[in-house]
């Protein structure tokens, strides 16, 4: 038998939950007695009036008979309100998503162990919206993940309306492939700071490098993202900061390979070297910044040597150009220093002229890893090293 699912969303007044229920219609109209006002029936679909050229239940109500293949899905106002909402998560970039539904478990579940210190839990959820192909994926989500959830079941004459639509991040082309979407506003890193710390707290422990920041420079790659992210979470890291001509960090790629670690961390992008934060205020004590700038090349000891992406509109010189930058090997840093920032330049480039003036100004030193050959460790090798070694020294 045909069958058409019209899905409409009814508020709970009582308990304020968003759900749905199906509402079907098949070849002939249900011959129970229909009542005004009924939400299990469509008004559009039932005719309350009287016209004696149809045939009658009762004196009062008349019901139209009415075949699938007669209701075209244009007509209805459901499907294109989804379009519209589609678009919207499509285009709009202060959205972000989530892919598939292994991810979607991860991002959720470390969303709910944060919600916990949020008041208002409705209005907090990084993940708000879930777009389905077919309602029955649910199923592999627990109850309480889409508690507050607004759930949106995408029409399949939709998804293939759409599919011309050929670019590399299309929602509908994602949904045809993953079934589930995620989809939630760009998360302020600064709730996710609160809630990482907040959640900490809780169990009992600490930041383990709560006194280290990292700066990456123009992060190009998705991978090398991928690897310095989760380097940083398992270390605990305070925050990293992205510069300018970097990745887009909540990009769909980056947060389904991540698999959640870009919410688990505060990440500030297009960081400004004019506007950081440089001192710190440690109880009530203001540390300036210990500035370690990873710098394989013996060649470069002064900013004039230092050039990158991020210098090409300000080559002017400076007083701080000729001063040299002492060089320390990164195991003679002091890791245990309350203040301490960790730079790492553009892959190929190195470091900009702007963060080595920055050393010169706050006394910094260039940071290299020995080795035995003499080939330039990788991005991401180089950071894990450093990251690494920082863990060992504050865990002694």
């Amino acid at each position: 038998m045909n069958r058409l699912s019209l899905f409409r969303f009814i508020l709970d007044q009582s308990n304020g939950l968003k759900q749905f229920r199906s509402l079907s219609i098949t070849l002939n109209a249900s011959r129970k007695l229909p009542t005004p006002g009924d939400p299990v029936y469509d008004e559009d679909l039932v005719d309350f009036g009287r016209k004696d050229d149809i045939p009658k239940i009762d004196d009062n109500i008349i019901v139209k008979e009415y075949r699938c293949e007669n209701l075209r899905d244009e007509d209805f106002q459901e499907k294109e309100d989804i379009a519209a909402r589609v678009e919207d998560f499509q285009c709009n970039k202060t959205y972000f998503r989530v892919e598939g539904i292994y991810p979607l478990k991860v991002v959720m579940r470390l969303q709910n162990q944060m919600m916990e210190h949020l008041c208002d839990k409705r209005m907090d959820h990084i993940i708000e919206t879930l777009l389905v192909k077919d309602e029955s994926i649910l199923d592999q989500l627990p109850d309480h993940y889409v508690d507050f959830m607004e759930i949106l079941v995408v029409p399949d004459s939709l998804l293939k309306k759409s599919s011309s639509i050929q670019h590399h991040f299309s929602i509908s082309n994602a949904l045809e492939k993953k079934e589930i979407i995620g989809i939630g506003k760009r998360p302020n890193p600064e709730m996710i700071g609160f809630l990482r710390d907040e959640f900490i707290k809780e169990n009992g422990g600490d930041l383990p490098l709560g006194n280290v920041r990292v700066i990456v420079e123009a992060l190009k790659h998705f991978e090398n993202a991928k690897n310095i992210i989760d380097t940083c979470a398992l270390n605990g890291v305070q925050s990293i900061h992205l510069s300018p001509h970097s990745v887009d960090i909540l990009a769909p790629p980056m947060v389904t390979r991540s698999q959640g670690s870009v919410l688990s961390l505060p990440i500030y992008q297009n960081m400004s070297y004019d506007y950081f934060d440089y001192i710190k205020d440690v109880d009530g004590v203001q540390y300036p910044p210990l500035l370690v700038l990873l710098e394989g090349s013996e060649d470069k000891s002064t900013p004039g040597d230092f050039s990158n992406i991020l210098d090409k509109n300000d080559l002017a010189s400076s007083e701080f150009d000729d001063q040299v930058i002492p060089r320390v090997s990164y195991v003679d840093v002091d890791w245990t220093y309350p203040n301490i920032i960790v730079v790492f330049g553009q892959t190929s480039f190195g470091l900009s002229r702007q963060i080595a003036r920055k050393a010169v100004q706050y006394d910094g030193c260039l940071c290299f890893i020995p080795t035995t050959i003499d080939i330039p460790l990788s991005l991401s090798t180089a950071l894990s090293a450093t990251i690494f070694e920082a863990s060992r020294v504050n865990n002694l």
